[in-house]
């Protein structure tokens, strides 16, 4: 049991490549959203590295606001 809490704690933490992939933007734009903080990130020695619950976040607060529904009174 403690083996697969092990295991999902690490399949929770992503590198600036995991992250990329996963939103399909570029490696150099990762890097740039996390060092603006938009991105919430976290530097181990030289490697930054990313809560999948953080990169979920910052996707649903990027949401384009020509797509947005907007109330009529």
């Amino acid at each position: 049991m403690e083996k697969i809490k092990q295991n999902l704690i690490i399949n929770e933490i992503l590198t600036i490549a995991d992250v990329a992939a996963f939103l399909r933007i570029h490696r150099s734009t990762v890097t740039r959203y996390a060092k603006s903080g938009e991105l919430k990130s976290h530097l181990i020695g030289s490697r930054r590295l990313f809560k999948k619950e953080d990169v979920l976040t910052f996707f649903d607060n990027q949401e384009s606001p020509e797509y947005v529904s907007r109330r009529t009174s």
